[in-house]
C-alpha cells in the first residue's frame, strides 16, 4: 500500500488586506458624529437613510413630514448641523421647513432630496440654483460622499 502526501505552497496575498484596509479608510472619511435632521415622508427612503447615517456614526432625528420635524426639534437645545430632507411633502414643503429651520438654528447646513431632477426643481421655481441637492434614488455610499462633503464646507 503506497500513500501519497502532497504539499501545496501558496503565496501570501496582501491585496485583500490592502483593499480592506482601504475601504475602511474611506468609511471613516465619510463618517461623523454631527446632528442631521432627515425628513423623508416615504418610509423605506427614511429607514434607508436612517440606517446608513447611523451606521457611519451621525446622530439623527428622523420626520415623517415638515410638521413633525418642527414639533420634534422644538425644545433642542443643541446644534442641527445638516437638515437633509425630502422637496414634496404633505403639510410642509423641504423649502418652507428649511426656512423654519433656520429661524431657530440659522447655522444649518440644508440638502434637499427629491426624484424629480434638479432642473426640474429649478425651472418650477421650488428650489433655487445652487442648492444642494440629492436625486433618488441613490446608493447609499453616494448619500454618505454627499452629506461629508457638505458638512466639510465651510459656508452654509
Amino acid at each position: 500500500r503506497i500513500i501519497w502526501k502532497n504539499q501545496i505552497y501558496l503565496p501570501i496575498v496582501e491585496e485583500k488586506v490592502i483593499v480592506a484596509k482601504e475601504k475602511a479608510e474611506i468609511h471613516e472619511k465619510l463618517s461623523g458624529s454631527e446632528t442631521i435632521l432627515v425628513v423623508e415622508d416615504e418610509e423605506t427612503i427614511l429607514d434607508l437613510i436612517e440606517v446608513v447615517l447611523k451606521q457611519s456614526g451621525y446622530d439623527l432625528i428622523t420626520a415623517r413630514d415638515g410638521q413633525d420635524a418642527i414639533n420634534k426639534v422644538q425644545g433642542l437645545e443643541g446644534p442641527i448641523h445638516l437638515l437633509l430632507t425630502d422637496v414634496v411633502m404633505p403639510n410642509l414643503s423641504g423649502k418652507d421647513l428649511s426656512v423654519e429651520i433656520r429661524k431657530r438654528h440659522p447655522e444649518t447646513k440644508i440638502c434637499f432630496m427629491s426624484g424629480y431632477t434638479d432642473n426640474a426643481i429649478v425651472h418650477h421655481d421650488i428650489l433655487d440654483e445652487n442648492t444642494n441637492f440629492i436625486q433618488k434614488p441613490f446608493l447609499p455610499s453616494f448619500l454618505l460622499k454627499k452629506v461629508r462633503e457638505i458638512l466639510d464646507r465651510k459656508t452654509i
